[in-house]
């Protein structure tokens, strides 16, 4: 039936072309023309006057009659478009100094509808900047760059996706920002970084080297109430480490939340590895027909033989992770590395056979590494992935592909565990080396780290290695993070995770255990370029002992612990070289300080028996092993939890329950002890290596969790909190290991002979450090003295293959420091690395005064001097800056004040581990000489001693995508004078500059690839050449012409796969024809050099086998490499990584090269299709009126480390 109701028709609308609720309510509120309303279409009249409307309420809908029928009438809600002055650009360069970006965007809606704009980001955009978004209608974004640059050395990249919506249409545009951190450079491991926190001790501007222990908590222990020494004479020495470098206690820059992450360590010997047990049935399968991503970091330092050759080769191949069911039921996979040559593969099971289904290409580490150190190692990190996408599996080690193939059936079954570090299960081995058994499970020799599952395609193409933490992502079903340094599954599945071991010891078999001696954790990772701040990570308070000197207690007024009621006291602990351990042996001990038992009140120690150690808890004189939790957590960080709530105090160890019992009595715990546990005999002191951090203790409430926290605590109501915040020095090479006294690491005793301080004075412009001042005095010898210091240089750490195939840093070394003498008379040592001991200076690198003349020097083995550089007139009490370079080639550069003093080449340099900088056995001393007798003593400050296994100065070079105005370096560029940009755009022949001027085209099959050097931003490019048939043209332009006159930089960097045997390779050339009036730089086959030919001759030449990197140890081939040709006012440098690199300064140069302005530039290959070029090349780039990479600098107006 139809209802009769006039109303009229207007702007009641939906923006879905119906009418909105409030016009059906009220039809006479739409307005216009009389409508009647109906039921339904099909009881619309057979005709109507022409534009008479009608609405059937059933559908919502508003009908026409057009004269022949009824017709909807379409309401059309339009996009949002872009105002012509808010549209947001396409990129943005954030600055370096914080200096906020300010985005305001604005659309339009032809509707005239309300507008409501959000914006979503991407890649690292959350880590390189804050944003916020107010303004008027809440259109302006305000991106605030992160200062320090936590992301990274390097070129990092975000997006924001800004949107505009008008309630069902959205409009967006997403832009990119960019920040370039390349200056000030955070080195990788290769460093040994010295800076002094800012610390005021309250009572003037200067403050002690040694220093008290700071607690932030409420009731902070006092220097009286602190105890070092020997606990059992009750000493009253109040000084961390003072007059007992070797043995004591001395607070270190390490702890649990450093950000360069952990990694989880592997023995053949005690046959250790990693166990995924798998807690679903699905989570852990890596099927056939799904996408999955498994993915991790690396590092091998002994490929199955028993020195530095392959004659004593014991295993095939060593395992990096391996499905359950590869050696039993079948259907399984395990990726290794090939012990011969050093490639990876993809094996398969069937349970009775196996096959390789993926034969890796490209070689990880080129030579056999010679041993391994507690924290040193010459083999490079490497990353792999396997990836399947629609069941085509694809290998990658360090984003570069190896191959592919169709993944045969699922791998692993719904109950299977993952296992990393080996391939096969086995019990009841015995490891010694030469028993052919132990190796059947092919143990892996080194580390791994960051490993992931993920249940999607993470990479579809090659790619550059991360640079950061993996992130826990969707779909992710596993992640043994680097970031944390317990070894726990941080996906949201929480599958466990232990170390399992085969070891046997007394004839007793262990195998199936958690076994302390499977692994260890280590604070060596391929992401510890990554800043250190010590407000931010913490520290740890470190004690090495062989008797009770090392122990440590506080004394709390009562009642900071007196705890009648609800408490927590939480730490971290690492125990290392627990052999040394006895039993009863206290990780913590409380209690009143008085009797026989006087720390008996609460306490956490170790019990042994048949050689494991397990824990033991005491509460109120309780004491009780336990057992059942397992083998005591040792060799890497633990998580200690102790709390009671009501009647029930409980102790957890990283999250897991240890114990639970009811004690309800008051607890007197006002005497703390750490490493000890108030006994009166040797046996229970920790004698080993102790590290402790992040002591939290709170009386009358507990925390909310006992999981590990990820990052160091805020105080809050703690009555203590011993933060190791107040680091006076850090040495960002490595963590202390068992090998090493403290000394080692830093040496000094704080006498009134010799005494170190530190100063509130630092170079003109520092806001955050101070400096170090030495007295000019000393005494002792090389182990003991004081007045200097002593610490690990970075080619201790730092020996052998690159990470991550990034030779940059092979064989190069960087010394920066600031320095202020108090006098300018005698000799005067400020730095040494090299060889110590009776053989000082038989080989190593020396800075000093002599009298007002400062030195820089260099000698190679047998005190033969490569050369020296001076500069005269020094004047006491005033701030320079020095830097002393070591290049990949052996040139040596020193600057003063960021001005060039000099230039020589090291000669004849092996780098067999007999010449500096790579001498066996060195060390580096700062303020005083490295022999057995330290004298030379410096009189004056030092202040940010940085020195880092790669050229810094002048230029510090790292991968970048290069624009029209940027640079690899800190240097900028004028836009105007690039005339060419390839290898870095969206395809092969896409040329990077925008100007459209010149015609990019391919010759053969030249491939784009993402593959770049670690640490190269996610918007890398890279062309992969064949070496037979590919190369790159460039369109005929007098731009690849340079006058008698011309400034010019040609740079790129390169991968070279292999060089053209005893021919030439050449990079790029151009001229009138081939050999003569042409120019190219190439490597020459005959003496592995690199060459600038100037159409008639060599004019430019690298020292003899400098293209292979000197020699097979440390080869140029199978690395990224970064070159630049530059040439202003006549001088012409070829940099080689940053490093000026040619035999000889060419100076005065008036050479046109290339003959004629309109000859067609070549890439990859000669003119003549010759001499072709196999690997990859990026970023090449052409400018002309612009040296780009200059010889001086500008000084760092900052610590170099922030």
């Amino acid at each position: 039936m139809t209802k009769s109701r006039a109303f009229r028709v207007g702007q009641s609308f939906s923006k879905l072309g119906v009418l909105s609720k409030a016009a059906q309510a009220d039809p006479e509120a739409i307005g216009g023309a009389s409508t009647a309303t109906h039921d339904s279409a099909l009881t619309l009249p057979a005709s109507a006057a022409i534009g008479e409307q009608a609405f059937v309420s059933a559908t919502n809908t508003l009908y026409m009659w057009n004269g022949s029928g009824w017709y909807k009438i379409a309401i059309v809600n339009n996009a949002p478009f872009w105002d012509s002055t808010g549209e947001p650009a396409g990129s943005f360069v954030l600055a370096l100094d914080g200096t906020p970006t300010s985005v305001t965007v604005l659309a339009q809606d032809s509707e005239g509808l309300p507008l409501t704009y959000t914006y979503q980001t991407g890649g690292a955009m959350t880590t390189m900047a804050s944003i916020s978004q107010g303004g008027a209608g809440n259109r302006t974004f305000t991106i605030t760059p992160d200062s320090v640059g936590a992301v990274g050395p390097g070129l990092s990249t975000g997006t924001m996706t800004f949107r505009a919506s008008d309630g069902i249409n959205v409009l967006s545009k997403q832009s990119t920002f960019t920040i370039n951190f390349v200056f000030p450079h955070k080195s990788s491991r290769a460093r040994a970084h010295l800076y002094v926190a800012n610390y005021q001790d309250g009572k003037d501007n200067q403050t002690n080297w040694d220093r008290d222990i700071k607690d932030s908590g409420s009731s902070p222990w006092t220097p009286s109430q602190t105890r070092i020494g020997d606990a059992d004479t009750n000493s009253t020495s109040n000084v961390i480490e003072k007059n007992r470098p070797r043995e004591g206690i001395m607070r270190i820059g390490t702890s649990p939340y450093q950000p360069r992450g952990f990694s989880w360590s592997f023995s053949t010997y005690y046959l250790g590895r990693i166990m995924v047990r798998n807690k679903d049935t699905s989570s852990l399968v890596l099927p056939q027909s799904g996408n999955w991503t498994l993915e991790g970091w690396c590092l091998i330092y002994s490929y199955g033989q028993a020195s530095n050759n392959y004659s004593a080769v014991n295993v095939n191949d060593h395992g990096i992770v391996t499905t359950e069911n590869y050696d039993n039921t079948g259907g399984g996979m395990a990726l290794v590395v090939n012990v011969a040559n050093k490639k990876v593969n993809l094996r398969v099971s069937t349970g009775s056979t196996e096959s390789v289904l993926i034969t890796g290409v490209n070689e990880i580490c080129r030579r056999n590494p010679s041993g391994y150190t507690w924290g040193a190692t010459e083999a490079p990190w490497f990353h792999w992935a396997i990836v399947n996408n629609g069941g085509t599996i694809k290998l990658y080690t360090n984003g570069r592909l190896e191959g592919s193939a169709s993944q045969p059936y699922d791998f692993n079954t719904t109950s299977g565990d993952l296992m990393f570090g080996c391939t096969k299960y086995a019990a009841n081995l015995q490891p010694q080396i030469g028993n052919s058994s132990s190796y059947d499970m092919e143990i892996l020799p080194g580390y791994l780290t960051d490993m992931r599952l993920v249940k999607s395609a993470v990479y579809t193409s090659e790619f550059s290695p991360p640079s950061q933490f993996l992130d826990t992502i969707a779909n992710t079903t596993l992640h043994i993070s680097a970031k944390r340094a317990p070894l726990l599954d941080v996906s949201t599945i929480e599958h466990t995770v232990e170390y399992f071991s085969g070891y046997v010891s007394n004839s007793s078999t262990m195998a199936g255990t958690n076994h302390p001696f499977a692994g260890t954790s280590q604070s060596l990772s391929p992401y510890d370029h990554l800043t250190y701040d010590p407000a931010v990570h913490g520290g740890s308070y470190f004690r090495r002992v062989a008797g009770h000197e090392g122990a440590m207690r506080f004394i709390s007024s009562a009642p900071a612990m007196t705890f009648t009621g609800d408490f927590s006291v939480s730490f971290w602990y690492k125990m290392e070289n627990h052999s040394y351990l006895g039993d009863d042996s206290g990780v913590i001990a409380m209690g009143d300080g008085t009797g026989t038992n006087d720390f008996d009140q609460l306490s956490l120690l170790w019990y042994e028996t048949s050689n494991v150690f397990y824990y033991r808890t005491r509460v109120g004189g309780n004491g009780v092993n336990r057992t059942s939790f397992g083998p005591a957590i040792l060799n890497q960080w633990a998580y200690v939890c102790i709390q009671r709530s009501g009647s029930t105090v409980t102790f957890h160890i990283n999250g897991k329950l240890l114990s639970s019992e009811t004690n309800s009595n008051s607890l007197n715990c006002n005497y703390l002890g750490w490493g000890y546990h108030g006994g009166t005999t040797q046996s229970n002191y920790n004698n080993g290596r102790f590290y402790m951090c992040d002591l939290h203790v709170l009386n009358g409430s507990t925390l909310p969790s006992t999981a590990p926290p990820a990052e160091l605590r805020e105080t809050g109501a703690a009555v203590h909190h011993l933060k190791g915040d107040d680091q006076a020095y850090y040495n960002a090479a490595h963590e202390l290991h068992w090998s090493d006294h403290p000394d080692y690491y830093m040496s000094y005793n704080a006498t009134s002979a010799g005494e170190i301080k530190v100063l509130n004075d630092s170079p003109t412009g520092f806001s955050k450090y101070q400096s170090i001042d030495f007295p000019g005095s000393g005494s002792g010898s090389s182990g003991n003295f004081n007045g200097g210091l002593r610490t690990d240089p970075p080619q201790r750490n730092f020996n052998g293959d690159s990470w991550s195939g990034n030779s940059v840093r092979k064989g190069a070394v960087t010394v920066s420091f600031w320095f202020k003498a108090g006098d300018v008379s005698g000799t005067q040592y400020l730095y040494y690395a090299g060889e110590a001991g009776g053989d000082f200076f038989d080989a190593g690198l020396g800075i000093y005064l002599s009298g007002s003349t400062l030195y820089l020097k260099v000698n190679t083995e047998d005190t033969v001097t490569s050369g020296q550089i001076t500069k005269t007139g020094i004047s006491a009490g005033t701030w320079y800056h020095v830097a002393a370079t070591v290049g990949n080639l052996g040139g040596v550069t020193f600057h003063v004040d960021g001005v060039l003093q000099g230039r020589f080449e090291i000669t004849n340099r092996a780098l067999d581990g007999s010449d500096f900088p790579k001498k066996s056995n060195p060390y580096v001393f700062i303020a005083c000489t490295g022999n057995s007798s330290p004298t030379s003593f410096y009189n004056g400050q030092l202040a940010d001693i940085n020195s880092t296994g790669k050229a810094q100065y002048p230029q510090d070079m790292n991968p970048t995508t290069l624009t029209k105005t940027n640079s690899t370096s800190h240097e900028t560029v004028t836009a105007s004078n690039v005339k060419l940009i390839a290898a870095n755009g969206a395809s092969v022949t896409t040329e990077g500059t925008g100007n459209g001027t010149h015609t990019i085209t391919a010759i053969g099959s030249p491939t784009l690839s993402n593959f770049g050097p670690a640490g190269a931003p996610g918007s890398w490019k890279s062309i992969y050449f064949d070496g037979t048939n590919d190369g790159l043209s460039v369109s005929a332009s007098a731009d690849w012409q340079f006058g008698s006159s011309d400034d010019f930089c040609i740079e790129f960097w390169w991968w070279c796969d292999d060089w053209q045997g005893s021919g030439h390779t050449t990079f790029f050339n151009v001229g009138n024809g081939f050999g003569s009036a042409d120019f190219k730089i190439f490597r020459n086959g005959t003496d592995s050099t690199l060459k600038l030919w100037n159409g008639s001759s060599n004019i430019v030449t690298t020292p003899t086998g400098a293209a292979d990197l000197m020699d097979a140890h440390w080869p140029a081939i199978n690395n990224w490499n970064h070159l630049a040709l530059t040439r202003k006012s006549g001088k012409i440098i070829l940099w080689y990584n940053g490093a000026p690199s040619q035999v000889g300064d060419v100076t005065g140069n008036t050479d046109v090269l290339n003959g004629g302005t309109g000859n067609v530039l070549y890439i990859g290959q000669a003119i003549n299709g010759t001499q072709r070029f196999k690997g990859y090349i990026s970023q090449f780039r052409w400018v002309k009126g612009d040296c780009v990479y200059e010889e001086n600098f500008t000084v760092p107006g900052e610590s170099i480390y922030f």
